[in-house]
């Protein structure tokens, strides 16, 4: 084996079968242990097989456990609020950080709980929009201010108006945007034990929905009402193709699907995979199980020629209205 047959291999796994990094990782150490019991070069040191290992490792799209929470999800834990916080000040207060979380795409690090939330000055409030400028982000490497716009939206779940009530409530005390009553800043910890309450009391699982899921759910919701990908990681402010991995819309819940049916007919070894279909198109979360292989036995052949006539069952995605 050379090293452009090592290369092309991993370039297979990565961008035809769209495995983990940390699988193909594990084929390519199998693969050095082998040429090494062999006496022959495995390639250890090779500038171009760690680079594009690093490769993979960027481009692969991972389907994250975490569910969205689209706006009807929204709605519900904005209208629990007063029976979860059973306090005023708490209740604007979660409200207009759980909207500015998802009208914003912003990150639970850029609201809450961090030297890099939102500060008050940051926060200029117009009357049909709110700027939000961030001086730190996570995506930001050259340390260039951010500006995130959020316009105002007709009905009770209205960003701008919730924000508004908020910043009335709070007044104009200087440091971070999100502060208790008596101005200590909302910390992620609470911030997280409010999400948990909230999906405890909506009917949520609280292990799936956590203070990223408004980010998630916005880029579903707006992948649904037809943005391009470019406006979608342009309204993120995404730098590199990881929004992908927060759609949860039916289109790329099926090329997940297909996904995972390539990973099952790339079975290696005789061991195979079931592939994991997501229920829902908003429930990402994958059901089905690894399983080993199976040696065949001729009593099997003769019961798969009896069965050949048999309709092969199949998965359906249920598609929303």
């Amino acid at each position: 084996m050379t090293e452009q047959h090592l290369t092309r291999f991993i370039s297979y796994l990565s961008l035809i079968k769209q495995l983990a990094p940390t699988t193909i990782k594990t084929y390519v150490a199998g693969i050095r242990y082998n040429l090494k019991l062999r006496n022959m070069q495995a390639f250890d040191d090779s500038f171009m097989i760690k680079r594009i290992l690093l490769g993979s490792g960027r481009t692969y799209i991972s389907p994250s456990k975490r569910a969205a929470l689209t706006l009807d999800k929204v709605t519900l834990f904005v209208k629990a609020l007063p029976s979860v916080t059973q306090n005023p000040y708490k209740t604007k207060m979660f409200a207009a950080a759980i909207l500015m979380s998802y009208y914003g795409l912003m990150r639970p690090g850029e609201c809450v709980g961090s030297t890099h939330a939102v500060q008050f000055k940051n926060v200029i409030i117009h009357k049909d929009h709110v700027l939000i400028t961030l001086d730190h982000s996570k995506a930001n490497q050259d340390g260039s201010a951010e500006i995130i716009r959020i316009n105002q939206v007709i009905g009770p779940m209205c960003p701008v108006e919730t924000i508004k009530q908020y910043v009335k409530l709070r007044g104009k005390r200087p440091g971070a945007f999100f502060t208790s009553a008596l101005g200590k800043p909302l910390s992620y910890q609470a911030y997280s034990a409010i999400f948990r309450q909230l999906c405890i009391r909506t009917g949520l699982d609280p292990k799936r929905y956590t203070p990223h899921s408004p980010r998630i759910g916005r880029v579903t919701d707006l992948k649904r009402l037809g943005a391009t990908d470019g406006e979608v990681q342009t309204a993120g402010r995404w730098t590199s193709n990881a929004y992908k991995s927060y759609d949860r819309s039916v289109s790329r819940n099926m090329d997940r699907r297909k996904r995972s049916r390539g990973r099952c007919d790339g079975a290696v070894g005789g061991q195979k995979r079931k592939s994991q279909v997501p229920t829902t198109p908003t429930d990402p979360h994958p059901s089905g199980q690894r399983s080993g292989g199976h040696n065949r036995h001729p009593s099997n052949n003769r019961r798969n020629k009896n069965n050949n006539n048999q309709p092969k069952s199949s998965h359906h995605l249920q598609r929303t209205t």
